[in-house]
């Protein structure tokens, strides 16, 4: 049984990137390893929040995606 908070705080600093909650990379890793073959998850909730780290969580997603549909015969 997961038991989730009751109350929040939200912070806001105009000009500030936020930041991942603690344990964040750990949380991510996990639910990555639950995903079905082909499927990967990108974008500024995963892996980055700059728009360089969202890009390169896309390209590597497709990568990934992409070598599932089109497997190479070794």
């Amino acid at each position: 049984l997961t038991l989730l908070p009751l109350h929040a705080r939200v912070s806001r600093w105009p000009g500030a990137f936020p930041q991942y909650r603690p344990h964040h990379a750990v949380r991510v890793a996990e639910a990555e390893k639950g995903l079905p073959a082909g499927l990967a998850l990108a974008g500024a909730s995963f892996h980055g929040i700059g728009v360089p780290a969202c890009i390169r969580s896309g390209q590597q997603a497709a990568a990934r995606a992409t070598q599932c549909l089109f497997p190479v015969a070794e």
